[in-house]
């Protein structure tokens, strides 16, 4: 009998009934913060033209370009990279893109150097994906010195 009164002063404790609210501290795995009127922003939904190569080739007879696109993973997408002079003048080379694990390559282009005054030009590259209602994504601009 003196075990029934000791236990009936146990309370069971049921989570499933309570409703949980997080206090200061690390939320628990799977838990999101937000704050109401805020939107949760996804980087896999960025998209970024990235140049990484703009520059004469050792052999002085080519200026290369290469680059590729992340946040878009698609074959046959459209590359043009984009070389311009204070004067306005454009030379251009146009690549297919091809998928990667994680990006869209572009892969290498080259520009003769006889289409390419001496001085400073500008280079860029412009990704059109296959979608053509998707918005074209353009890369920073490196600047090359032509001799």
């Amino acid at each position: 009998m003196l075990s029934l009164l000791l236990l009936a002063g146990c309370a069971v404790h049921d989570e499933a009934t309570e409703p949980h609210t997080p206090g200061p501290g690390p939320l628990p795995s799977g838990e999101a913060s937000s704050s109401p009127g805020t939107e949760t922003e996804n980087p896999a939904d960025e998209h970024e033209a990235v140049l990484v190569l703009a520059s004469v080739d050792v052999d002085g007879k080519n200026v290369s370009v290469s680059g590729y696109v992340t946040g878009i993973i698609e074959d046959n997408g459209s590359c043009t990279y984009e070389l311009t002079n204070d004067e306005g003048v454009v030379q251009s080379v146009e690549r297919t893109g091809v998928a990667d694990r994680a990006s869209t390559s572009c892969g290498v282009g080259q520009v003769p150097i006889e289409k390419l005054p001496s001085g400073s030009w500008k280079a860029r590259l412009v990704y059109k994906p296959v979608d053509s209602a998707a918005q074209p994504v353009t890369s920073a601009v490196e600047t090359v010195e032509v001799p």
